[in-house]
């Protein structure tokens, strides 16, 4: 607090100014977000791994498991997701708080519910990819030299299918920060 550069303008030296106490608004702002960045990168980050693991099932082995998968994925996607989210937090919060603390217990708790809303659509862009890139020759031939199926998941059609998850995962990250944004601006 300095009270002698209270309600500066932005400057080089302050580039956001400072308040009425003479506080740097940047060194705020950054102070403030870090919160919210690491909420929104743990839950796309955990979005985007069962996202990419149902989609990549799902994609691959085709039949009675893909028409499982994906109306699994619809069920989820019907849900209204703010309703669902204040519900959720709600009927677990106290209980995490008493597991974990009460502030990695929110924590864990808006990350892990963020997290399980928001892997439908990935799932279905690594779907869509796996269909596509399952035909192709180099999975063809790698079945014909003897390339164990989780291989061929794991290190041939995979790398393929990264490109939109990433680009996924970069809006993502906004998406689960507004979210949770909005949970803490309803309490």
């Amino acid at each position: 607090i300095d009270f002698a550069n209270a309600s500066q303008p932005p400057s080089l030296e302050q580039p956001f100014g400072t308040n009425d106490i003479g506080q740097d608004l940047l060194a705020r702002a950054l102070w403030g977000g870090r919160i919210s960045i690491t909420v929104g990168i743990i839950s796309v980050l955990a979005s985007i791994t069962l996202g990419t693991s149902i989609g990549a099932i799902s994609g691959y082995f085709g039949g009675p498991i893909d028409g499982s998968l994906m109306r699994v994925t619809d069920l989820f996607l019907s849900l209204p997701q703010l309703p669902f989210l204040l519900m959720v937090i709600y009927l677990f919060r106290d209980s995490l708080r008493v597991a974990f603390g009460p502030e990695l217990g929110i924590f864990i708790l808006i990350v892990s519910v963020i997290a399980v809303t928001t892997w439908m659509q990935v799932a279905r862009l690594v779907r869509a990819s796996f269909l596509s890139l399952k035909q192709k020759e180099f999975v063809e031939a790698a079945h014909a030299v003897g390339v164990r199926t989780p291989n061929i998941i794991a290190r041939h059609i995979l790398p393929n299918t990264l490109s939109p998850v990433i680009v996924a995962a970069t809006i993502g990250v906004g998406g689960a920060i507004i979210t949770e944004a909005t949970l803490s601006f309803l309490g």
